[in-house]
């Protein structure tokens, strides 16, 4: 099903199989730290990270959050030692009851630069 909804959302991936999907993964450094829960956490064949997570309330912050969230995966992916360029494509897919920039659109893409 996770499969699914990926390629549903992301049509032009041509994802084979995932992982088994992490439900509720937390990444947290120290106890200091602010942590993040994600939804669902899984890879595709190529090692490539999709992180699903549902919102049902719109907060403030919402493109912040994004950032952070991509951040953290990004964190989680590269271990001590490793080149930059190790870092593999990772998406983070809001679903949200609500459309958060209120244009009118059911899906927006955003990349990183």
């Amino acid at each position: 099903m996770c499969q699914r909804l990926i390629q549903l959302i992301l049509p032009e991936l041509k994802i084979e199989r995932i992982e088994f999907p992490t439900v509720q993964k937390t990444i947290q450094e120290t106890q200091f730290s602010r942590g993040v829960r994600f939804d669902v956490y899984t890879k595709d064949q190529d090692g490539v990270v999709h992180e699903i997570d549902m919102q049902v309330r719109h907060t403030r912050g919402l493109p912040q959050r994004v950032r952070y969230y991509q951040g953290r995966i990004d964190s989680e992916m590269l271990k001590h030692g490793q080149q930059y360029v190790t870092l593999r494509k990772s998406y983070v897919i809001f679903i949200c009851p609500f459309d958060p920039f209120n244009l009118g659109r059911h899906r927006y893409d955003f990349k990183n630069f």
